[in-house]
């Protein structure tokens, strides 16, 4: 499998998806800039329909998470998330997710 980094400006993202097959985009966030959950969810509907997954990056805290929750990505990675290990053991209780 392909999978290429990309931002929300990049114009060609649709050509290399379709053309050369990608089946993984992993769109990372701006650090400091709001997301916007609407521009979002189109850019996820877009690569869905181009038979990509796509994995938002950049998850810095719980008000990140709950705006991309409802984008419809299909992974997401950050310093929020639990790190990498063998064990899925996260603690969600200590968690604030609001």
């Amino acid at each position: 499998e392909t999978c290429v980094n990309v931002t929300a400006e990049d114009s060609q993202i649709h050509e290399l998806v379709s053309e050369l097959g990608i089946s993984l985009v992993r769109f990372q966030l701006k650090v400091g800039e709001p997301l916007d959950p609407l521009s979002l969810a189109t850019f996820v509907l877009d690569m869905h329909e181009l038979d990509a997954k796509v994995i938002v990056a950049r998850i810095e805290d719980p008000q990140t998470i709950a705006r991309v929750f409802g984008c419809n990505a299909d992974f997401i990675q950050g310093k929020f998330l639990q790190p990498h290990s063998n064990e899925l053991s996260f603690d969600f209780s200590e968690s604030d997710l609001v």
